[in-house]
């Protein structure tokens, strides 16, 4: 299996532009195993506006559950597990391939539980409750939102974005505070507060210096105001989706919510 993977990535790598040919073929060893998947996770990151993306972030997970396999009590392994079984999920929602809420159910609750390790091993750090956040974000795009509040992720999501934000709120450009805006305008009437979204949302907007995915969080940021509908959210709300479609690359799920918020606008 670590032979097989090994003379995978190896190729991966090989295969790409110049700059990443120059990085280590990653081996899940005591001393590059870190580094590795981040190398790794980074290249299938930036192609993840089309299918080689996804397959890509797929070898990313695999890697990571291989590294996870030989050094089980990691912290630094098993939280880059969780980030990883969420990106290979979003990506497959965002590219919206065929399947891909099963995806979703399936790498969101597969996170969750690695990020939950991760929490035991050192509940004073930031990334597992925030990877976890996102995964139980994954596993409600694929279940469905009423699904996963039945089944308690409700109260879990509601604790580890918290929790996130209690540790570090200025971590990966304050995505603590953009995630807790988001729980609150997500969730169905009577558990959603709009008051407590709106406020993490200005602050977010106060902190941000928009370097994490700046086109996506303003898709999101547009879908917030315009369920709020706080004074001059229209034009607040145009401004924000006119700048996202400026994006280079833009998966086929924003790009059809972009279109359906436009059209509220008119």
């Amino acid at each position: 299996m670590t032979k097989k993977i090994s003379l995978l990535i190896a190729a991966l790598l090989l295969s790409s532009v110049s700059g990443w040919a120059q990085e280590a073929m990653p081996k899940a060893n005591a001393d590059g195993a870190v580094r590795d998947i981040d190398s790794l996770y980074k290249r299938a990151a930036a192609e993840n506006y089309r299918e080689s993306g996804l397959v890509l972030m797929k070898e990313a997970v695999e890697f990571c559950l291989q590294c996870m396999e030989e050094r089980p009590a990691d912290y630094e392994i098993l939280w880059r597990c969780a980030r990883a079984a969420h990106q290979y999920a979003e990506t497959a929602r965002n590219l919206m391939v065929k399947n891909w809420e099963a995806i979703c159910e399936e790498w969101g609750r597969k996170g969750m539980e690695i990020a939950e390790k991760a929490q035991g091993i050192d509940p004073n750090r930031v990334e597992a409750y925030f990877w976890e956040t996102a995964c139980i974000g994954d596993y409600s795009d694929g279940s469905g939102l009423m699904t996963a509040i039945k089944e308690g992720f409700y109260k879990k999501s509601k604790r580890s974005v918290a929790k996130a934000y209690e540790i570090d709120k200025s971590y990966n450009d304050y995505d603590p505070v953009f995630a807790s805006a988001m729980f609150w305008v997500t969730l169905p009437f009577p558990l959603r507060s709009k008051k407590k979204a709106l406020r993490f949302y200005r602050e977010f907007e106060e902190e941000t210096q928009w370097r994490i995915r700046p086109y996506v969080r303003r898709v999101y940021g547009a879908n917030l105001l315009m369920e709020i509908k706080p004074k001059g959210y229209k034009e607040e709300a145009k401004a924000l989706l006119d700048y996202a479609v400026t994006a280079p690359h833009l998966q086929k799920y924003y790009l059809e919510w972009i279109r359906r918020l436009r059209a509220k606008l008119e």
